[in-house]
């Protein structure tokens, strides 16, 4: 695995606060080109890079969708999923762009196949350090 730069590292967070979406093997011209984008978006829109605008009901879950409730195993392979800043709603939780972490045993093969076919979540799977 190789490290990642300085500048890498900035564009990322970057992206993270905008809520722009992105695999981690994604380059990086393609990366500032989204970056940019939102930051054409959100500036066109007056709105601040984690503001949500006054039409935007990006918070509220879809009829019959619930937020569960998350637990995290100590020393057991784990998933975290980052989302959009303003939230995204899949599998019935809420995503955002502080990472939300799962033990093995909290989803289905159902759902972690769902929430990584979703292009507007970034789905990470590691091992847990004790």
């Amino acid at each position: 695995m190789t490290e990642q730069t300085a500048e890498r590292i900035a564009l990322e967070a970057r992206a993270v606060e905008l809520g722009v979406t992105f695999q981690a093997n994604i380059g990086d011209a393609k990366l500032q080109k989204r970056v940019d984008a939102a930051e054409a978006k959100a500036s066109s829109a007056g709105t601040a890079p984690n503001e949500q605008g006054p039409a935007s009901n990006a918070a509220v879950p879809p009829k019959g969708e619930t937020q569960k409730p998350q637990r995290q195993s100590v020393s057991e392979p784990f998933i975290k999923v980052l989302g959009p800043a303003n939230g995204f709603w899949r599998c019935g939780m809420r995503f955002d762009a502080k990472p939300t972490a799962f033990g093995v045993g909290d989803l289905t093969d159902d759902q972690i196949t769902a929430l990584e076919a979703e292009p507007e979540l970034t789905v990470i799977r590691e091992k847990n350090a004790e």
